[in-house]
């Protein structure tokens, strides 16, 4: 008996292949904030990003709050998704 299974028509969930994921160097990142120094809203949150290591959600997430500059931290406990 051909049995029908609803799986085998759409096929595998999730991705066959995984994207490769790329991060600048030291140097690219530096050459790049060179050119978005004269933004100092971009400039900064480029700064956050690449220093921190932090995700764009995190970074949308902080407030002042966050930030202690006696301390020199910043505290990521929140995330927008």
């Amino acid at each position: 008996m051909n049995e029908i299974r609803p799986a085998a028509k759409v096929g595998n969930m999730g991705k066959a292949q995984t994207k490769e994921i790329e991060f600048w160097t030291k140097e690219e990142y530096l050459k790049f904030s060179e050119a978005i120094i004269d933004k100092p809203l971009s400039f900064y949150a480029f700064e956050i990003l690449y220093w921190c290591g932090i995700r764009l959600g995190e970074l949308l997430a902080l407030t002042p709050a966050d930030f202690d500059f006696e301390k020199g931290v910043v505290t990521i406990n929140e995330s927008y998704q």
